[in-house]
């Protein structure tokens, strides 16, 4: 198995949902040419509380999802997660209304292929979008970190 087996249902839930998207994170700063190592994939979207349950429930069973878990985050601005059993492989979900430049980091988005995540083309916040969110983190955060 893997990543790629457990990205594209959901990926495809995605679609059918017209949900646009974008991953980011490690997995991003990777196919820039950052490496960086990973145990999840963060994937920005435009998620809502009237869209969330039917992307939810369009996933197989081989995930496990709690719909009211996603409505909680979304109404607070923060993320969530998906996690695919058959690998124990984590997707964590940032709405992208909840983040100051999150909708234009969908707007930005750029297609890459040969990630290793994905048999076809899929939309990657681009390197600066990435160097802004680590910033906005890392402000966040108190301007202390380690992992920013």
């Amino acid at each position: 198995m893997s990543p790629a087996d457990a990205f594209e249902p959901l990926r495809a839930a995605l679609e059918r949902e017209g949900i646009r998207y974008a991953v980011g994170g490690s997995w991003a700063s990777t196919a820039f040419g950052e490496p960086r190592f990973t145990n999840d994939v963060d994937v920005l979207g435009e998620f809502t509380e009237q869209n969330i349950g039917q992307f939810l429930d369009g996933l197989p069973d081989t995930f496990y999802k709690d719909v009211e878990e996603a409505l909680t985050a979304i109404r607070h601005g923060r993320s969530f997660n998906v996690i695919y059993m058959p690998m124990a492989f984590k997707f964590d979900f940032f709405p992208a209304a909840a983040f100051v430049i999150g909708t234009e980091e969908l707007d930005r988005s750029i297609y890459l292929s040969d990630t290793g995540l994905a048999k076809e083309p899929t939309p990657f916040v681009t390197p600066e979008d990435i160097l802004l969110a680590k910033l906005f983190w890392f402000r966040s955060g108190g301007e202390v970190s380690e992992v920013q």
